[in-house]
């Protein structure tokens, strides 16, 4: 048959469209075609063809005992086993005719490809007909697993089908473990499209009892615990130049996906495809409040408008990085389909076969216009995971190619994988570490170990790190390590070659400068970790010391202003004698000022550094000058008073001064949980105090309001006194010429330093600032308290005292009324004895004992 051309008009592009769908059906290629087709351009034998609004053609029949849907997709017959807890292929229609319309399926030859999320495992049975090396067809539902176990058997497709909670469970391949640290056990492709929905029930039975496919499109709280994972997680399972090809919605949020994207891919990520689809109510009515609010809190309804087209059809990339647009263009009351071609200029229309129709500018009213605003939108992502590879004495590696560590971070990050804390996430110590190294480097430089041209270069990396322009994500190493260290020292020192590198050369590497012979010259893990780390607590100290000022002027002004405040006090939880609330928050002011006292006193031993021990305190290695210039040019640097340590031994084993520090934090962190109960004690029940409502305390009893900033104090103070547990443990622990246990010591020290620094200011001002008091509630409990019967017993004796106390708790009367009753004072005697402010100041309860007794002797 000859081949379908086009003579270029507009009116004849319909008369080639559908002599090309005759050519189509007569080659049994597709069994309808509706509304919309593309064609690939080629020779006869070639030619294939998708349906835009259902790309896959499709019947069905019953066999052995089994619903039997059979697909015609491209050129390939697929038969798939259907069930109803299992997505069916047409819910990845759009993801299919995507990947084939663009070319993203075309070279599979020899590649290992992942389809995560596989359902019925049409993508992935598709991908292993399309010639790929490999397939694992991976899902969360174990219904979902044994069926594209099934499919990819019936369609002669060798494929492992793996039961995986997002990458956990990927390791067990035909019962053997795969090691992700060598290349040939990564993928080549990942395609996911990824469920959508937050869960509408969180407990663990509905997790593990979902009968409906659409309970499996469900991906946690937020609707991300997929999407998030295939986005921070993929990097450890892409072979060198690998893909991931995923898909985020409105529904996810857009912002959080790009702000992750950039996070973790940089510049190696680009949207391919963009799509609207209308709201069903009936399917998604449950779900629209958490995407609404997903959208609000994103500001991002509109996200994919910019530069808006219709998005029923909308613009996308194909794999040469060209973008284009599949639609259709009305000639004749009849929709043919045409492909617009961006160029410099603006857009080429091309007929099926590709020649150019016409060009267009931009903004041509034939461009596909607005979209609608009561639709949610798709984006489709393509993420290349470019890589580099480094060696050490153990072997090698690959690496991101973006990124700024080397391999010996590398090796850290995968050995210490047990907490999502990294040294990235505490940026004090990483621009401490980095003030030391270009201290450092200037300290070489100077004596001439280094050549004065790549000390520049590293101090201007380093700058970058001191003024936060390098990201955490070049940081990626556990703050728990083994090691001593090594795998902190090592990733600064990798960062700053490869950035300083990059100034001198234009590429990463250690060609010029080296991380080991130029970052790390004169220096050991053991002296440079230990000095960062006790820089970086300085800063945290005095970061701490600001945020408990703020705490300490609220209580000093509640003190003056609650001076005359008279109330009852307790002991063992029961009334006893009169205070001022001035009184008692004079007690809660007194243990923070003693506690900012002592942390000032050990931040100032912070700055007394062992920089130039090396590895023991002997100094062993260093050039000579660089012990004697290396603490000033760091005080230059970091602008702190440093000082040289006055014994380098001392300073690598031990860690006394960190245990005091731990207690002084514990110390604090105790005296404000105390005040914290004492608040939520006295704000309870028939309260003398209020405190300020911040949230609404019940989800079930309207109304009640909880003293939640006081809880969180309290639950602040478990933590700290945990973590003053580890650091005891961590600073006894170390053995013979250096402790090793730095890194819990680290944690230990700055979360709890960090809790408190936030915490403080919250509970000032949310709290202590806002407090309001009943003072005449107040005044009456410490006027009727029979603990004053105290002052009976001081001047007619003990037992009186008591008889006095029970008289008055009989008839319900004070303690003065009752010593008036009983005929031992008189009412202007009982008035001046019993006052309750006289009875909170020692002197003047003293003074008016003094003149009854005086009048008693006249």
């Amino acid at each position: 048959m000859e081949r379908p051309t086009s003579s270029g008009c507009m009116g004849s592009i319909y008369d080639t469209a559908r002599r090309i769908r005759d050519f189509a059906k007569s080659k049994r290629r597709v069994e309808q075609l509706r509304s919309i087709f593309f064609c690939y351009p080629g020779g006869h034998d070639d030619i294939q063809f998708f349906t835009i609004h259902d790309p896959i053609e499709s019947w069905r029949t019953h066999t052995n005992s089994m619903n039997i849907e059979k697909y015609t997709i491209c050129e390939h017959d697929i038969s798939l086993a259907s069930n109803p807890q299992v997505w069916s292929p047409h819910s990845a229609r759009e993801m299919l005719w995507f990947l084939v319309e663009a070319g993203y399926l075309k070279d599979l030859a020899g590649l290992k490809v992942l389809d995560m999320g596989t359902g019925s495992g049409i993508v992935g049975i598709l991908c292993g007909l399309r010639g790929a090396k490999e397939v694992t067809l991976a899902d969360y539902s174990h219904v979902a697993v044994e069926q594209a176990r099934e499919n990819a058997r019936l369609n002669g497709v060798e494929a492992s089908a793996l039961q995986s909670d997002r990458f956990a469970g990927l390791g067990q391949d035909k019962g053997q473990d795969k090691d992700w640290n060598k290349d040939d056990a990564k993928y080549d492709l990942i395609i996911s499209n990824p469920p959508v929905q937050p869960w509408l029930h969180t407990d663990i039975a509905h997790q593990e009892e979902r009968s409906d496919a659409a309970d499996w499109n469900e991906s946690g709280a937020d609707g991300r615990l997929v999407l998030d994972a295939l986005i921070g997680e993929s990097h450890d399972h892409l072979s060198n130049n690998g893909a991931l090809i995923t898909s985020c919605s409105t529904r996810h949020g857009h912002g959080k996906t790009i702000a992750l994207l950039n996070r973790h891919w940089k510049d190696d990520w680009k949207i391919i495809h963009e799509s609207e689809h209308a709201i069903d109510e009936n399917y998604h009515g449950p779900y629209l409040p958490a995407w609404q609010a997903m959208q609000a809190a994103d500001n991002d309804l509109r996200v994919y408008q910019i530069d808006a087209r219709q998005r029923r059809f909308a613009r996308q990339v194909a794999p040469d990085g060209s973008e284009f647009i599949i639609t259709t263009l009305k000639v004749a009351d009849k929709e043919i389909p045409v492909r617009f071609t961006r160029t410099d200029r603006g857009w080429r229309i091309t007929d099926t076969h590709g020649e150019t129709i016409r060009e267009i500018p931009l903004d041509h009213p034939d461009i596909p216009g607005p979209a609608l605003t009561e639709h949610w939108y798709y984006t489709y992502y393509l993420i290349k995971a470019r890589r580099r590879r480094e060696k050490d004495a153990l072997g090698e590696l690959s690496i991101p190619s973006d990124v700024y560590y080397g391999i010996h971070a590398e090796r850290g990050r995968r050995n210490f994988a047990v907490s999502r804390d990294t040294i990235g996430d505490w940026p004090n110590y990483l621009r401490c570490l980095a003030m030391l190294k270009k201290a450092a480097a200037l300290t070489n430089a100077e004596i001439g170990a280094i050549e004065p041209s790549i000390a520049d270069a590293i101090c201007a990396a380093a700058d970058e790190v001191i003024n936060g322009r390098i990201a955490p994500r070049h940081f990626p190493v556990c703050v728990l390590q083994g090691g001593g260290g090594v795998s902190t020292h090592m990733n600064i020192n990798e960062v700053l070659a490869n950035r300083a590198n990059e100034i001198l050369t234009g590429r990463k590497g250690y060609d010029r400068v080296h991380p080991f012979d130029h970052v790390n010259r004169n220096q050991s893990t053991n002296d440079v970790v230990i000095s960062g780390f006790r820089l970086a607590m300085h800063r945290e100290l005095m970061d701490l010391i600001v945020a408990l000022r703020i705490l300490e002027d609220v209580l000093e002004e509640k003190t003056a202003t609650y001076k005359d405040t008279v109330k009852l006090s307790r002991t063992c939880l029961q009334d006893a004698v009169p205070i001022t609330l001035g009184q008692e928050f004079s007690a809660y002011l007194a243990p923070i000022r003693r506690g900012i006292r002592l942390l000032d006193k050990y931040a100032i031993q912070c700055l007394e550094l062992p920089l130039g021990a090396t590895a023991v305190g002997t100094g062993l290695g260093t050039s000579a000058g660089y012990r004697e210039l290396i603490s000033p040019h760091l005080a230059d640097v970091s602008g702190l008073g440093v000082l040289k340590s006055s014994n380098f031994f001392d300073s690598l084993q031990n860690g006394d001064l960190f245990i005091q520090i731990s207690g002084a934090l514990k110390s604090i962190a105790t005296s404000m949980s105390k005040m914290a109960t004492d608040l939520r004690i006295l704000s309870s029940g028939a309260a003398e105090l209020r405190l300020p409502a911040v949230q609404a305390g019940s989800s079930f009893m309207p109304g009640k309001v909880n003293p939640a900033i006081p809880e969180l104090m309290n639950q602040i103070a478990y933590v700290v006194c945990g973590n003053d547990v580890a650091v005891t443990m961590a600073v006894e622990g170390g053995e013979l010429n250096l402790n090793v246990w730095y890194s819990v010591i680290a944690k230990g020290l700055v979360e709890s330093c960090q809790l408190l620094a936030n915490a403080a200011p919250i509970f000032a001002r949310r709290c202590i600032a806002g407090i309001e008091v009943d003072e005449a509630l107040c005044r009456e409990r410490a006027e009727r308290t029979l603990a004053i019967s105290s002052v009976i017993a001081n001047l007619f004796g003990y037992e009186q005292g008591v008889e006095v106390s029970r008289f008055a708790q009989e008839r319900k009367l004070s303690v003065g009324r009752a010593a008036v009753k009983l005929g031992l004072l008189s009412g202007s005697e009982a008035d001046e004895l019993f006052d309750p402010m006289t009875l909170t100041d020692a002197d003047r309860s003293a003074e008016a004992i003094r003149r009854f007794m005086a009048r008693g002797k006249e």
